[in-house]
């Protein structure tokens, strides 16, 4: 006759609490790295996205360059009529935009986006366009320079974190070159040589992408790309 074994109530509610702490250990980390790969591929949308929008611009008007299109060549002197006429009526035939948000200042949350490692202080921003896939984008064309644009996308919109290099990234548009020029802040087009300007080995702290030092996150765009869309920091 076989002698039968249970478990008794204590063993069963230590079990219980060893596996709730391991759990506790262990989902944030599995959490923490889910929400990385979809903020990867967000990430790689959007950058996607750019390089249409601006290929198909230049294809529309049969030019080799971007900043020989309308777009750039019409862009206003007036800030204020650049955000709420000028962009959204150029690119809502490409991206279909949905709603306009010019920012009134730091209280305003939709536009504070975070640094990546300095005390959770940030910077605003001017406004936003929010485009139907979710995502909102800030465009800004720089008249006094060689090198046209700033892009800059919040991948999951108004949701968290909004911080640099996790779910807001920022691009340039290069003119002089082909129409799908957009390249990385703080990548090598943009450093062009120079070591200092470049995201490994700048010693300039907006530039950097670090989760050590002190980092805005605005060359975590470059890091990004350059290792195949993993966010390895």
């Amino acid at each position: 006759m076989y002698k039968k074994f249970a478990f008794t109530l204590s063993e069963v509610l230590i079990t219980l609490g060893i596996i709730g702490v391991v759990a506790a250990m262990t989902l944030p980390a599995l959490i923490a790295n889910y929400q990385k790969k979809v903020l990867e591929q967000q990430a790689k949308q959007a950058y996607s996205l750019l390089s249409g929008i601006f290929n198909k611009m230049a294809a529309d008007e049969e030019v080799t360059d971007i900043c020989l299109t309308s777009f750039v060549l019409n862009y206003p002197q007036n800030d204020d009529e650049a955000y709420t006429i000028y962009l959204p009526e150029m690119l809502n035939k490409y991206i279909g935009i949905i709603d306009i948000h010019v920012c009134s200042g730091s209280s305003d949350e939709k536009c504070f986006i975070k640094y990546l490692n300095n005390n959770n202080s940030g910077n605003v921003e001017a406004y936003w366009l929010y485009i139907k896939n979710g995502m909102k984008m800030n465009i800004e064309m720089d008249r006094d320079v060689g090198l046209w644009g700033r892009l800059i996308v919040d991948v999951n919109g108004d949701k968290a974190p909004n911080t640099w290099g996790r779910d807001v990234f920022y691009w340039h548009i290069a003119c002089g070159g082909s129409p799908s020029a957009i390249y990385p802040r703080a990548g090598v087009i943009y450093a062009n040589g120079n070591s200092n300007d470049y995201w490994k080995t700048t010693g300039k702290w907006d530039l950097r992408c670090s989760t050590t030092e002190t980092s805005l996150g605005s060359g975590c765009t470059a890091r990004l790309m350059e290792n195949g869309w993993v966010m390895d920091y």
